[in-house]
């Protein structure tokens, strides 16, 4: 008997070549996926690396913020700190049935292997960046929905995992 894994949402803007970020930031600026990002994750728990976290400047409104770092003595005004991605979602899942795992990088990496969802912005173009998503298994997924953008060329893909078994 195999368990059914908890379901874990992960919510990424990146380019074809998986560029997520440059320089701590973000290397393009589409306000239609900042509104998009904003929509769907309103009201749910939102995990985050501390890297990810100190980009932000400040707790999203509107959710429970939620940041994975090493660094014990960190605190973070509006937000919850915890040591490993496993604790933060256990937290995470006491007032949310699907969490959403919000960045970087590293965190994405980690969160990959437990994700049963999935909402990707696919971003025109080649932007130049220094931090790319993982290398994740396209045939692991299943896409269930894509929207094209008002933004030439920008696409929201939602995907569920196939095989649901851990």
């Amino acid at each position: 008997m195999t368990d059914t894994p908890k379901p874990v949402a992960l919510i990424v803007a990146m380019a074809k070549d998986r560029v997520i970020g440059r320089d701590g930031g973000l290397p393009w600026h589409h306000a239609e996926d900042l509104k998009f990002f904003r929509r769907t994750t309103m009201g749910h728990a939102i995990v985050m690396g501390r890297k990810t976290w100190e980009s932000l400047g400040r707790a999203l409104p509107g959710r429970r913020n939620l940041v994975v770092s090493r660094d014990t003595a960190l605190t973070a005004e509006g937000a919850e700190v915890f040591p490993s991605l496993e604790a933060a979602l256990d937290a995470a899942r006491t007032t949310d049935s699907l969490p959403f795992v919000i960045g970087g990088a590293q965190l994405y990496e980690a969160a990959l292997p437990v994700c049963t969802h999935m909402f990707v912005t696919e971003v025109p173009g080649a932007p130049e960046g220094d931090t790319r998503f993982p290398a994740w298994n396209v045939d692991a997924w299943r896409e269930v929905e894509r929207t094209a953008g008002e933004t030439d060329g920008l696409f929201f893909v939602r995907y569920e995992r196939r095989n649901a078994r851990r």
